[in-house]
């Protein structure tokens, strides 16, 4: 589970699962991320923070954690 952060807005962020954060970030920044990472405005996208060792977890708990996740950011 990860946070992307605009570099030229920091304003902005994204937040997504992957067991590749190295490979998701270079799909994020040349375009063929997630839809809402595509606009060239953001770009490029930094590591702004990530949770490690969820391996221990199911689809649908980590699903569920990245909602969370988001809800606490949108505060």
């Amino acid at each position: 589970m990860y946070i992307l952060v605009s570099v030229p807005n920091q304003q902005k962020i994204y937040i997504g699962t992957t067991m590749n954060l190295a490979h998701r970030l270079q799909q994020h920044n040349n375009g063929t991320g997630a839809q809402e990472s595509h606009d060239p405005r953001y770009l490029p996208w930094a590591i702004g923070a990530y949770i490690c060792g969820l391996a221990h977890m199911n689809r649908i708990e980590r699903m569920c954690l990245e909602q969370d996740w988001k809800m606490m950011v949108q505060c």
